[in-house]
């Protein structure tokens, strides 16, 4: 499966992506399940979510849709909507979030849209046709936590069949999100401090190449990652990361593990010693209890956005001069 168009946002749909509802069924008192239910049918904090094939790249894209866990997965993880690299994070700022201006309304602190980083965020400036309408806030969050969900509230009807009864925006503490099939996470934005767009890209620029991450230092944001990186993409991902505190800062989201003894921390020379969170066989890759995203290759993606490169083809040559 090819990766995602330059021209399209990692979370928009595809017309070939095709989603169902025909094992959705109720549990009296308790509300909506699969019938054959996964970890990954639920959110962090137990939000049942739609199904929906994952297809980048197959047909036209659809950009008035946003499929449900590639929206879910940006805003859990952090990841930009446009690329689905990690988005734009500063220890003293937060994170970088671009929300559109919507004509006769004030900006509020919760929306749908997922994080981006900057070379994206410039781009969607220059480029996305609602934002040269109507202009975009340039945002940054120092607490972003998930708040709810929008989706379709289903009920039993007379004859008791589970039916849907009219879209709705709920938060987790809600008894009612029970009933709800999600398809967008909602985020709480907290901390909240306008910057400009320009000033931030320039300061990226003017940055020393060699002070900046590794990761950050490619022209074209969707190749800042190694390709078992970019492969997540591609599929559906097996993810359950863990769900962070209500106060806590994204940019603090390192501190993950509840082991004993603790786990290496995500900048010791054997952090990848820790323990896995959630693994993708498939695509090679697993988050660690650190926030250390290994690859089958044995690189790894630190928590600030450091590349620690692989080390196999170093540990196959050493290996043949010892013989």
């Amino acid at each position: 499966m090819p990766p995602p168009s330059a021209a399209s946002p990692w979370i928009a749909t595809w017309e070939s992506e095709r989603g169902s509802t025909a094992l959705l069924e109720s549990v009296p008192g308790k509300g909506l399940r699969w019938f054959n239910e996964g970890p990954d049918d639920r959110d962090t904090r137990g939000g049942l979510w739609a199904r929906k094939s994952q297809r980048i790249g197959q047909g036209k894209p659809e950009y008035a849709g946003v499929h449900p866990l590639r929206q879910r997965l940006a805003m859990e993880l952090l990841l930009c909507q446009v690329c689905s690299s990690p988005s734009s994070v500063s220890h003293r700022k937060g994170v970088l979030w671009m929300e559109p201006v919507t004509p006769g309304k004030t900006l509020v602190p919760y929306t749908t849209h997922p994080p981006v980083c900057l070379p994206c965020a410039i781009v969607s400036r220059d480029r996305c046709k609602r934002i040269l309408r109507t202009g975009a806030h340039a945002l940054r969050v120092a607490n972003p936590r998930p708040w709810g969900v929008v989706g379709v509230l289903y009920e039993l009807d007379q004859d008791g069949v589970l039916a849907p009864k009219r879209p709705v925006q709920v938060g987790y503490d809600d008894p009612q999100v029970r009933w709800v099939l999600a398809n967008q996470m909602i985020a709480h934005l907290d901390g909240v401090r306008l910057v400009d767009l320009d000033e931030e890209y320039a300061h990226y620029l003017a940055t020393d190449p060699d002070a900046r991450p590794a990761a950050s230092r490619s022209s074209s944001p969707r190749h800042r990652l190694s390709p078992s990186a970019r492969r997540q993409t591609d599929a559906t991902i097996s993810v359950r990361p863990p769900a962070p505190s209500g106060s806590e800062c994204p940019a603090a989201r390192t501190a993950m593990c509840s082991h004993t003894p603790k786990c290496p921390p995500a900048n010791a020379s054997d952090a990848d010693a820790a323990r896995p969170t959630a693994v993708c066989f498939e695509q090679g890759w697993s988050l660690l209890c650190n926030g250390v995203l290994l690859f089958e290759d044995t690189g790894e993606l630190r928590p600030d956005l450091t590349v620690v490169p692989p080390r196999r083809a170093h540990d196959a040559t050493a290996g043949q001069v010892a013989a």
